[in-house]
């Protein structure tokens, strides 16, 4: 087979198989003969991979990052920051008013709704205190359960 025969048929079945690598599902499925460019092997490709591509996220879908009610606040605030470094533009106050939002009711909430941190800095003073007394907490009660089988 000559090479221009080969580039003359455009059909999705002239594309070469390997083994390894997947083939592309949405070219392998079109109808023979219906790939007659690359405008509508573009268009296809786009269209197919529409969903995937990464959104703008806004500010207000910060607010729906909450605390679960067993989640333990490390692991909240490893989330939380997550999703602030996906945003654009969050200022400070921001951050703070919505991690205020977003903590579960609990003696952590209490002390932010009480005394509202002015810094991220002191917001992670009170929260390291928290996660060291919570973590306690969990490792007193594992022991508990141990001498408590044995």
């Amino acid at each position: 087979m000559s090479p221009s025969t080969h580039l003359t048929t455009p059909s999705s079945t002239s594309l070469p198989y390997h083994p390894q690598r997947p083939r592309l599902r949405m070219v392998h499925l079109s109808p023979p003969y219906s790939i007659d460019c690359f405008d509508t092997l573009s268009h296809l490709f786009t269209t197919h991979f529409a969903g995937s591509r990464p959104h703008q996220t806004t500010p207000l879908s910060l607010l729906s990052v909450r605390q679960e009610r067993d989640e333990m606040l490390r692991a909240f605030i490893g989330r939380f920051r997550k999703a602030a470094l996906r945003m654009l533009n969050l200022t400070q106050e921001m951050i703070l008013q919505c991690m205020a939002l977003t903590l579960k009711p609990g003696p952590f909430a209490d002390n932010v709704y009480l005394q509202p941190p002015a810094s991220m800095h002191e917001l992670k003073l009170r929260a390291a205190d928290y996660m060291r007394m919570e973590e306690m907490k969990t490792l007193i009660c594992q022991g508990r359960q141990t001498i408590s089988t044995t």
